[in-house]
């Protein structure tokens, strides 16, 4: 991947694609699909984002499904040099204006106002276009022209848009080498913009990226390796028996992770690297533990062209082992939120992106995350996180996964709850409550009297987003278990 031009890179992968059109490019969940099917269908959008005005001056939107249509809609629209945005979550109004707008996949007839659907007659050129009105595919104006526009998981609130250029997309890819990897699984979707810069790197190495549905799924498919969210690996591992070999590495991020669930994933991948990085910064450190080695908690080693503070509400750098406000810089950091001047103001300060991360360095130089500032809650006048409390119950037996949530009170107070998915889905109601009973016990004990859950409820998997990340609400639809509430 090394010499591929970081204007060009949509183009590039059309030309190894048509050379090579028997290897199967992507193993989805129901269909495969070869490199030689995946330049067709490419260039048939090419012709019809053409002949719809598409140019490199132009803003194109996807809404629908991430999967191979709107993928291949994506790269279509990067060939012939234009940015295109995946709308995933509600867009304040104003913040981008997209010229042209797709739903896709529009199959059953599926209609939006302002949105041009895209149909199976897409698969094909558009009648009556003459052989001559084809597009000349240059890809972008150059390595600075804007490629992706991303949008953030939302958690903290609204989403905000990252613009990214065609050159930092290629540099991101680059950050994250799979040439080495003769298959790449992937649950992230693969118009999020991390899901997109691992689908090209794998296709543009060669690759087969597979999508899968179970752990078999992959090894049927060749992969030996996994890019995934913690909540997402759990999910797929859920739904498969201990295999009898392991894959080569799992590569995690995303959301927190504990060291428990590290030694679980251990027995389906010889090595586990958990990474630290954001939409904003890219990639900056990361944590790699390898079969037999049993970690104790989560220290991410920093890259060496990543530069990062810990700083208190002054901004002034704390001594090591203090906890503070995480500040970082990085050679593929954005330069702000794209059309949200108060929301670059508050996250990129002096050159320093501040991602809303609490952390501290250990003697060893590690930085150690301790939770979100906006984890932070206040229950009868004791602030905590409610990732803290995760850590707390999910170490426990019989716990599968776990999320605190808090729910805001009339007079300015407020209760909190927590999510737990138990490993026994079938447990029964006295077993869950005996398991309540527990889950209070300790949260007393470690934390007090105050912060011991109002609501315990047991539910069969917890609410994830469009990026994986956990969903902390109260009065998610989420199937119950037992009587449900405890």
């Amino acid at each position: 991947m090394a010499s591929i031009p970081q204007a060009n890179y949509a183009v590039a992968l059309l030309s190894y694609a048509q050379k090579n059109p028997d290897r199967v490019a992507i193993a989805g969940r129901t269909a495969r699909v070869s490199y030689g099917a995946l330049a067709r269908l490419v260039l048939s959008y090419v012709l019809h984002l053409h002949v719809r005005g598409v140019t490199a001056r132009s803003i194109v939107a996807i809404q629908g499904k991430s999967g191979v249509d709107s993928f291949c809609l994506a790269l279509a629209a990067n060939a012939l040099g234009a940015p295109w945005i995946h709308i995933m979550h509600p867009i304040p109004s104003g913040q981008v204006q997209p010229t042209h707008q797709f739903l896709i996949p529009a199959y059953q007839g599926e209609t939006r106002e302002g949105f041009v659907s895209v149909d199976h007659s897409w698969a094909s050129a558009p009648r009556g276009l003459p052989q001559a009105a084809a597009p000349t595919l240059n890809g972008f104006p150059g390595p600075a022209a804007p490629a992706v526009i991303a949008t953030t998981s939302g958690t903290t609130g609204t989403p905000k848009l990252v613009l990214r250029s065609a050159a930092q997309v290629y540099q991101l890819m680059r950050r994250r080498p799979v040439d080495e990897f003769p298959g790449v699984a992937t649950t992230f979707p693969m118009t999020m913009l991390f899901g997109f810069r691992i689908a090209v790197a794998t296709l543009l190495a060669g690759r087969t990226l597979i999508e899968p549905d179970r752990f078999a799924d992959m090894r049927a498919e060749g992969a030996d390796a996994v890019f995934a969210s913690p909540a997402q690996i759990e999910a797929l591992l859920a739904k498969s028996p201990m295999p009898d070999r392991r894959m080569a590495v799992l590569h995690v991020g995303g959301a927190a992770v504990t060291p428990a669930q590290i030694s679980h994933w251990l027995t389906y991948f010889d090595s586990v690297e958990i990474a630290y990085g954001s939409r904003e910064a890219g990639d900056s450190g990361h944590m790699v533990v390898n079969r037999g080695e049993v970690p104790t908690d989560i220290r991410y080693t920093l890259h060496k062209d990543v530069q990062v503070e810990v700083v208190d509400d002054a901004e002034t750098p704390v001594a090591p082992g203090e906890t503070g406000h995480v500040r970082l810089k990085t050679p593929v950091m954005a330069l702000g939120y794209y059309n949200d001047a108060e929301g670059s103001a508050r996250a990129f300060r002096q050159g320093w992106f501040y991602p809303g991360d609490e952390g501290f360095f250990d003697p060893e130089g590690r930085l150690v995350i301790a939770g979100r500032n906006n984890d932070v809650v206040n229950i009868k006048g004791v602030k905590i996180n409610l990732g803290f409390i995760d850590g707390f119950v999910r170490g426990m037996p019989g716990v599968a996964a776990v999320a605190a949530y808090f729910r805001p009170g009339s007079t300015g107070s407020g209760k909190l709850g927590v999510y737990v998915v138990p490993t026994d889905r079938d447990s029964s109601d006295a077993a869950l409550k005996v398991m309540a009973l527990r889950i209070r016990d300790v949260l007393e004990r470690a934390l007090g009297a105050s912060l011991v859950p109002t609501d315990i409820d047991f539910v069969d998997g917890l609410a994830l987003n469009d990026a994986g990340k956990t969903v902390r609400a109260p009065d998610l639809a989420l199937k119950r278990l037992g009587a449900g509430r405890y």
